[in-house]
C-alpha cells in the first residue's frame, strides 16, 4: 500500500500538467491568429527621407 500512496503525487502531477496542456491546446485551436492581419510594409516616407538626419 505504501509504493501506491507514493505514486499518488508524482501521478496526480503529471494528470494535472496533461489537463493543463489540454485546455491551452483547446483555447489555442479555438482561437487562432489570422495570418492575414499582419502589419503590411510601407513603402519611402512621402518626405523623401530614407534615414535619419545626417
Amino acid at each position: 500500500m505504501t509504493p501506491l500512496l507514493a505514486c499518488v503525487p508524482v501521478c496526480m502531477k503529471f494528470v494535472a500538467i496533461g489537463i493543463i496542456g489540454a485546455i491551452v491546446v483547446v483555447f489555442g485551436l479555438s482561437n487562432p491568429v489570422p495570418i492575414d492581419d499582419s502589419p503590411k510594409e510601407e513603402g519611402p516616407s512621402r518626405y523623401g527621407a530614407t534615414g535619419p538626419p545626417p
